[in-house]
This record gives structure tokens, sequence and C-alpha cells, in this order.
């Protein structure tokens, strides 16, 4: 199904995208990278307010990697609100201190 939600989302279909994984996560509700996945599908159709309450529960994660910090840092720097964006990135540092990705995204 994730597979089939990435096709979608890699044909700019995000609709349906979202369809199929929230179908998979009536499955697996707990799986990071179904749940990664819908966030991201939610931004890149621009519906932030679904992409943050989905992020921000994962954040929280222990499982959590340096792509959830990412991703919301870049969520929050696409809605204005910087000073939230820096929060995220600094603390996806101290979690993930070899993460180009956010050192480069601080910058």
């Amino acid at each position: 199904m994730q597979e089939t939600a990435r096709g979608f989302m890699g044909q700019g279909d995000f609709n349906n995208a979202i369809l199929v994984l929230n179908k998979a996560l009536e499955q697996t509700p707990a799986d990071l990278e179904l749940n990664k996945d819908l966030a991201l599908a939610y931004f890149q159709k621009s519906d932030y307010t679904k992409a943050q309450a989905i992020l921000k529960p994962l954040l929280e994660r222990t499982d959590a990697d340096a792509s959830v910090f990412q991703m919301a840092g870049m969520l929050y720097k696409t809605t204005g609100d910087l000073k939230e964006c820096e929060r995220i990135y600094k603390k996806g540092l101290k979690l993930f201190p070899g993460s180009g990705a956010l050192h480069k995204r601080l910058r």
C-alpha cells in the first residue's frame, strides 16, 4: 500500500495517496514511515494544518528520526513560524548531531 501511495504522490495525486495511506494506517496506526508519508502528502497538498497534526506527535516519539524533524522544520518555515522552525531544528540536532540535512536547514 505504501508503494502505491508513493506512486500517487509521484504523480501529484495527493488525494489518492492520502486515501491509501489512511487505509494502511488502519492496519498499523503506529507505523512511523506511513505517518511520515501521510504528513508529506498533506504538506505537498498544502494542507499544513493536517500535516502539523500528524508531525507534532511524531516529534515526541522515541523512534522519530532526523527526517521527522526536517519535515516539521520545513512545515513551520513554510507557514512563517520561524521561531518554532528553529526550535525544532535545534531539538533535532541535539538528537541527531550528524544530520547534514538538519545542519543545512538551520542556516
